[in-house]
């Protein structure tokens, strides 16, 4: 009866240290579990952080696409701005090269009747 107690008692033991090792595996995986709730839930508000920022560029991408748009529509009505400016001021610089042009025939005409006049003026003084 000693020797069935004793193994009765040895087969206890083995069992407790198989139970004991079953527990420190279970707290184990729990403090995975736990390691792995903590992680997840940084995780979590890690995306929930980048969807929010994502979102704000999403929005201010709309705002620069709007703005750009407004710019381009400025740009192309400053160069429609810009051809008409070059075509007015290449007309005013043919009228200013055909006035001085003008001007310039006008004076030498000027001179020309200054010298028929002068030698006009000799030629009766020449008589007298």
């Amino acid at each position: 009866e000693f020797a069935t107690l004793t193994r009765e008692l040895s087969t206890c033991r083995e069992q407790l240290l198989e139970r004991e090792e079953e527990i420190s595996e279970l707290k184990a995986e729990r403090n995975n579990t736990r390691d792995d709730a903590g992680r997840a839930e940084e995780l979590q508000e890690l995306l929930e952080k980048q969807s929010f920022e994502l979102s704000q560029t999403r929005e201010r991408l709309v705002t620069l696409t709007a703005t750009v748009t407004e710019l381009e529509d400025d740009l192309g009505t400053a160069r429609r701005d810009l051809i008409k400016s070059e075509e007015l001021s290449s007309k005013h610089q043919r009228d200013l090269r055909e006035a001085l042009a003008q001007k310039l025939d006008m004076e030498e005409r000027i001179t020309t009747l200054e010298k028929r006049y002068l030698a006009a003026q000799r030629g009766s003084r020449d008589s007298w």
